[in-house]
This record gives C-alpha cells, sequence and structure tokens, in this order.
C-alpha cells in the first residue's frame, strides 16, 4: 500500500510537471526589458497585476519598439504554447491608433527563424485584430473593452514549422488562424534546439500604451459576444489566399516598412 501511494504521488507530480511546461512562461513586468537606453520603450507597474509598456521611436525601421521578453524556455519539439493577457479598452484607443505583439523563435544556432506577429488597431467603434503577411486570412473583430488572451502555438510536422494563433476571452476562444504552414526547417540541423527567441510588443504607436496583466482579472462574465470566425473549420496546415479587400484593410495597420522591420528584428 505504501508503495502504491509512492508510486501515485511521483505520478501525480510528473504529470503536474509536464503540465506546468505547457503553459511555463508568465509574463510579469520583470519579464521585460527596455534596453541599456531605454530604447525599447518603458515598464510602468499599474498594480500588483497589471503593468503599461509604451514604446519608443525607432526611426531607421520607422517603428515604435516597446518593451520585449526572453523569459521563455519553450522548444519546438515540445511543442510551443505562449499566451500574454492584454488589455484593449475601446475608449482609451483612439480610431487609427495601433499596437503588434509577436513571438519569435530561434534556430539552433541561436539566430532569428520566423515568427508570427499579430497586428491590433482601433478603426472606428471597434478594434481589428489581423496576423499580416504570415496570413492574410485572418481577420478578428473586438466590440467590447476586456482582457484578453493573445495565445500563440508552434508545432513541427515533417519538416516544417506550424504556427497558430488564438484570441480568448477568458478561456473561451474568439477567432483562430487555424494550423498555418509558417516555415520549413531547411539548413536546421538540430531541431531539438529550436526555441523561442522573444514575445515582444514590436510596435506601440497608441498614446496611453498597452496594459498586460500577469494573471487574468477575475469578473463575473466574459467580456464579449464571439467574432465571426473565418470560413476554415479544419486544423489541416494552410497557407491561405490573398483576400484583396482584405489586403486594404492590413494595409492600413501595419506599413510596409513595418513589415520589412520585423523581418529583420533582432529581439
Amino acid at each position: 500500500m505504501k508503495k502504491l501511494l509512492v508510486l501515485t504521488v511521483f505520478v501525480f507530480l510528473l504529470v503536474s510537471v509536464f503540465a506546468t511546461n505547457v503553459y511555463a512562461t508568465t509574463y510579469k513586468s520583470n519579464s521585460f526589458q527596455t534596453g541599456s537606453n531605454n530604447e525599447y520603450g518603458t515598464i510602468t507597474d499599474v498594480d500588483s497585476n497589471t503593468f503599461n509598456l509604451k514604446g519608443k521611436l525607432n526611426e531607421e525601421a520607422v517603428m515604435v519598439y516597446g518593451p520585449y521578453s526572453k523569459i521563455s524556455t519553450g522548444k519546438l519539439n515540445d511543442g510551443i504554447t505562449e499566451e500574454v493577457n492584454v488589455g484593449i479598452d475601446l475608449d482609451k484607443l483612439d480610431s487609427g491608433e495601433f499596437f503588434e505583439v509577436t513571438v519569435s523563435l530561434d534556430n539552433d544556432k541561436k539566430d532569428y527563424l520566423t515568427e508570427a506577429v499579430a497586428m491590433v488597431q482601433k478603426i472606428g467603434d471597434e478594434v481589428v485584430v489581423t496576423t499580416g503577411n504570415w496570413f492574410l486570412g485572418f481577420r478578428a473583430t473586438i466590440k467590447k473593452s476586456g482582457v484578453y488572451t493573445f495565445q500563440w502555438k508552434y508545432s513541427k510536422e515533417d519538416n516544417q514549422i506550424n504556427a497558430r494563433f488564438t484570441i480568448l476571452d477568458y478561456g473561451k476562444e474568439v477567432n483562430t488562424t487555424g494550423n498555418v504552414k509558417l516555415k520549413d526547417l531547411i539548413g536546421v540541423t538540430d531541431v531539438s534546439d529550436v526555441t523561442v527567441r522573444s514575445l515582444w510588443f514590436c510596435n506601440i504607436q497608441a498614446k496611453n500604451g498597452v496594459d498586460v496583466y500577469t494573471t487574468l482579472p477575475k469578473i463575473d462574465e466574459p467580456t464579449q459576444q464571439p467574432a465571426e470566425k473565418p470560413d476554415q473549420k479544419d486544423d489541416t496546415p494552410k497557407t491561405g489566399t490573398v483576400d484583396m479587400a482584405l489586403v486594404a484593410s492590413v494595409v492600413g495597420i501595419i506599413s510596409l516598412a513595418g513589415i520589412v522591420a520585423l523581418k529583420n528584428h533582432n529581439k
């Protein structure tokens, strides 16, 4: 009986460790960096659970660089899941203001490999979220203020990396890209060494900055009704098709210079 109890405790602890690793990264204010001269903006604690991020203009990149975090230890072979809780207040965002946040990966030589950026912009009375040139088929609308979880999942299939970006409203899926073929692994010698490079608020063009929550604040009910979902219903990896009307809306969210800068960033 004693041996059975010990074995049960061991299995429980083992399962707990693996369960913890699925969502290993908890982002706090001290998880982020701003550079030696605050060239990556500022971090201001609002309360014990909330902090505000603002950016600083990088004239060469034509972007307003925000803080970044390198604390994640996620590895592609294990399946990567990164989540950050973002406050979206429709009253604090002026129409046209926006921010961008991305999770990037390093290859086995610790060089930049790829990323999946999400772009958030106030357009009229609502907020529109797109995923730019890595998947033009995604467009989500947020019509009510609240705290939303942005989730990135990276997985390996054969010799390629799949990415999946999802917006969650207190665990309830609002919208998702589904699995998207992001990049092949040609030239990567040891796939087990493909890791998270950073989570980066790479462009914050909003005068009030972005509020980030370490954990979801307690509420009585979810903040909004589900947004319209894209047509795809399955998890088959896809590359997406170009909708020219959607391309026009994306151009309003991120400049061509911004897209080029994202590909060449070093955070």
